[in-house]
């Protein structure tokens, strides 16, 4: 689990936040992160656990952060993430589950600070899975005189937690997406896979196209935790190692602890240039004959 990666689509926020009063204007310069930017935990009804998150300022300037909590979930077929609160009781949602320390902490530029947190499982946890996330988020400089413009920046760890007992584990993989007929590489494809158990589990999975002469391309890696009770989409771009031939292409994924049966589809790339060049001449040669055979019906009515 490395560092995260600054404002990243899951989890950065940025807002900007001006002041008016005189022309002047002062740019601060801001780079949060927080490490690190997910974690799996096994617990237990009633267990309290304890840890420690790295809150990293690589920026030029003191970083003044508060630190939250909330859930996460996913809100529609496209996978993006949803941190608003359901409502849900404390059985379901993690999001009392939290100590966290309260108050605005400072972090001087260009250094790291460690912040302690504790997950409390309530003894009624339902089994299962259960997802949220602690985010830092700064604070916006406090300003006497001048215009400051500056980021408020929230990024987050995800906390990907099993609550234990009889949990169900079962995911499937739906057929991937990939057109037969391909005009140049990299050509696109897609597939899901479905999670019909009660806890999340992790997909690690690779695509490569092989020419019929044996030429493999590099694979194209994919890899990310499906939550439960969902259908999580995966897209790559295939790459191909010759812009025209037959090519077998070979989906390889793992999850659920053990490796899935490999998926064949077969593709035919061919370039554009060569297409239409097909295409011209089919339409000649069926140009011809239809001209042959109006010729030949004229001089058979004309006789």
């Amino acid at each position: 689990m490395g560092r995260i990666v600054f404002l990243s689509p899951l989890t950065a926020l940025a807002v900007i936040i001006t002041s008016l009063s005189v022309p002047q204007v002062a740019f601060a310069v801001q780079g949060l992160g927080i490490s690190p930017t997910s974690q799996e935990l096994n617990l237990k009804p009633g267990q309290t656990y304890s840890g420690i998150l790295t809150i990293i300022n690589d920026g030029g300037e003191d970083l003044t952060y508060t630190l939250g909590a909330n859930e996460y979930r996913i809100k529609d077929a496209e996978y993006h993430p949803d941190f608003t609160i359901s409502g849900d009781p404390a059985s379901i949602s993690p999001l009392s589950w939290f100590r966290l320390p309260q108050g605005n902490t400072v972090v001087r530029a260009h250094q790291e600070a460690e912040v302690g947190y504790k997950v409390i499982v309530p003894t009624n946890a339902t089994l299962g899975g259960h997802y949220g996330v602690i985010f830092a988020q700064t604070m916006p400089p406090s300003v006497s005189g001048g215009t400051v413009i500056s980021r408020i920046v929230r990024v987050g760890s995800i906390f990907y937690m099993s609550v234990g007992g009889d949990l169900y584990e079962q995911g499937s993989t739906v057929a991937p997406v990939l057109n037969w007929l391909q005009m140049e590489p990299p050509f696109p494809t897609s597939l899901k896979v479905k999670n019909s158990g009660t806890v999340h589990f992790a997909v690690n999975g690779s695509v490569q196209a092989k020419s019929l002469f044996g030429a493999a391309s590099t694979p194209a890696y994919f890899k990310g935790e499906v939550l439960p009770q969902t259908t999580r989409p995966f897209s790559v771009e295939i790459p191909a190692r010759q812009p025209l031939g037959l090519y077998k292409v070979t989906y390889k994924l793992n999850y659920l602890g053990k490796d899935q049966i490999p998926i064949v589809r077969w593709v035919l790339l061919v370039p554009k240039l060569t297409v239409f060049i097909i295409v011209t001449t089919m339409i000649l040669i069926m140009g011809y004959f239809l001209l042959k055979l109006v010729n030949y019906l004229f001089h058979r009515n004309k006789a």
